[in-house]
């Protein structure tokens, strides 16, 4: 029995998620510019962080990381050009350099 409460402990903690939590914004911004979507249009760039785990409204982009207790909450926003491409990107609800997250 303690065996198996064990085990449903680690696959309950391992299991929540593969998305990365950062330690600060600077890490986050990291990650974002590796995933190259400066000069992308919009529907490209929405794919890229679809396939990330981002859900995307428009320019607004959103994932959460982590899992029990904390789940760490990533927001970013695509600025456009005139044309429709990505000119930059913006980290949302930062707090004293750091993303904002959610504890039970």
């Amino acid at each position: 029995m303690k065996k198996v409460l064990s085990v449903g402990l680690a696959l309950l903690c391992c299991g929540c998620t593969h998305t990365p939590k950062y330690q600060n914004v600077g890490e986050f911004k990291s990650a974002i510019v590796s995933w190259n979507v400066i000069g992308l249009p919009l529907t490209e760039a929405a794919s890229i962080l679809a396939r990330k785990g981002f859900v995307c409204k428009g320019v607004e982009c959103s994932r959460d990381a982590g899992g029990f207790p904390c789940v760490q909450h990533q927001w970013l926003t695509l600025v456009l050009d005139e044309q429709g491409f990505v000119r930059e990107t913006t980290i949302d609800k930062v707090r004293d350099g750091l993303l904002p997250s959610s504890c039970v």
